[in-house]
């Protein structure tokens, strides 16, 4: 038999903030944003529209978003959370790989928990929508859909950039002999997976160049280039120059050289 519950406590405060927040929007005839524009605006970032990107998402759409904090900017850092997580998972819905996403996410996020003015996180919010859609186009500039055993590999390889990386070991993460893969890959991307190894490296290279301190030695030895000479050969084969002086013509405030 189960206890009665005992007549002087207090009452579930969910249900009573929910009955008091529906009266209130009822009474001011201001009424939540609805699920049906909440699924518009994640179609703009799921399908990589960026001709259709609002400048700030809250204010693409009617209604009002619900009061999740009294502090001003505590609201607008919750909002924010709720928003980088949907529109997170509709950029992997329209092809963003996984770890691409859940990294630009926790960015984000770690970006609006230092912010100190609620119109700054606001402003994140458009940024973030823009960066998430803009991904997804050019995600999906690839040609055309993929096989299964290409995807993994696509994924496999992007997940393990710092790991020694081969044919060999490519098809054994998916499954298939080296032969039938080498064969799909070019096929499919045109591209053999050595040169899709060497070019997705060079590019997680410059991109840790420009937005880390890392030295280049550092770097290659990260992404499992083997030797720094190595590194700075295939660098240079598909930028024209060494990652020393691609750093270098940056801003002179970015990295170290």
């Amino acid at each position: 038999m189960r206890p009665d519950h005992d007549r002087n406590s207090s009452p579930d405060p969910i249900p009573v903030l929910t009955e008091q927040t529906l009266f209130e929007r009822r009474e001011t005839n201001n009424f939540h944003n609805t699920y049906e524009q909440e699924q518009k605006m994640l179609a703009i970032v799921r399908s990589g529209d960026v001709n259709s990107l609002p400048y700030l998402p809250l204010e693409f759409i009617d209604g009002s978003p619900g009061l999740l904090s009294h502090n001003r900017l505590r609201q607008e850092q919750n909002l924010f959370i709720a928003l980088i997580t949907l529109i997170t998972r509709a950029a992997i819905e329209g092809g963003l790989p996984e770890e691409t996403a859940f990294s630009l996410s926790d960015s984000f996020i770690q970006t609006s928990e230092a912010a100190r003015r609620p119109e700054d996180v606001r402003l994140l919010a458009g940024q973030a929508m823009q960066t998430f859609t803009r991904q997804v186009a050019e995600q999906n500039h690839r040609p055309g859909s993929y096989s299964a055993p290409i995807e993994q590999a696509l994924d496999y390889i992007h997940r393990h950039l710092h790991y020694p990386l081969s044919l060999t070991v490519v098809s054994g993460a998916v499954g298939v002999s080296s032969c039938y893969l080498s064969r799909l890959f070019r096929r499919e991307t045109g591209d053999t997976i050595v040169r899709y190894i060497q070019r997705q490296r060079v590019e997680a290279a410059k991109n840790m160049l420009r937005y880390s301190n890392y030295t280049p030695a550092e770097i290659g030895n990260y992404l499992s280039f083997g030797t720094q000479s190595y590194f700075i050969r295939i660098f240079r084969q598909y930028t024209g120059t060494t990652p020393a002086a691609w750093r270098k013509s940056l801003s002179p405030a970015v990295g170290r050289s």
